[in-house]
């Protein structure tokens, strides 16, 4: 599907029982994939398809229909800062930000922590765009919809190049 791996990550979020989909992503990427970035609501999916994949980073979130005892097995918080490709993230689910609401406690978020990516799922609706948080400076905010949607499962793509972040949402395609 890529090019060579080079600061490529599989961004996967609210599988909600669909582990078989992670896994043919995972089957498919893992020769480009620098990481797997899952942002929770279906952790127990995750954690069924981690051990086939022990050549892969994960960055498990919590979502708010995972279990404690999944979030315990992956070593997932509900949310988390990273950096990647000397660009600082937000790695959430959402529910904790209010997102299906507004932005507002996200974008209030990259202000405090000097965050140039905020990636959240929860909603199930993919997005990628640029947005201002009240400090001025222009943040990535994307979401890569749901891949335990029924109808139009999705997923994205967050890349680097030369340093900038650039996230790209997909259709999930059954084999």
């Amino acid at each position: 599907m890529f090019t060579p791996k080079q600061h490529r990550y599989l961004v996967l979020s609210d599988s909600h029982g669909k582990a078989n989909r992670i896994d043919t992503l995972l089957r498919r990427n893992r020769a480009v994939a620098s990481g797997i970035v899952f942002l929770g609501d279906g952790l127990a999916d995750l954690f069924r398809v981690m051990p086939d994949y022990p050549d892969l980073v994960f960055y498990p979130i919590i979502g708010n229909c995972d279990s404690p005892y999944s979030a315990k097995l992956t070593q997932a918080e509900p949310r988390r800062f990273l950096t990647l490709s000397d660009t600082k993230l937000l790695l959430t689910h959402g529910h904790l930000y209010g997102v299906k609401s507004s932005d507002s406690a996200l974008l209030r978020e990259a202000d405090a922590c000097d965050l140039s990516v905020l990636l959240h799922g929860h909603t199930h609706a993919a997005r990628a765009e640029q947005a201002l948080p009240p400090g001025g400076k222009t943040v990535l905010l994307a979401n890569p919809g749901s891949l335990g949607d029924y109808f139009a499962p999705k997923f994205g793509v967050l890349e680097f190049y030369q340093n900038k972040p650039l996230f790209q949402i997909f259709e999930y395609l059954s084999e």
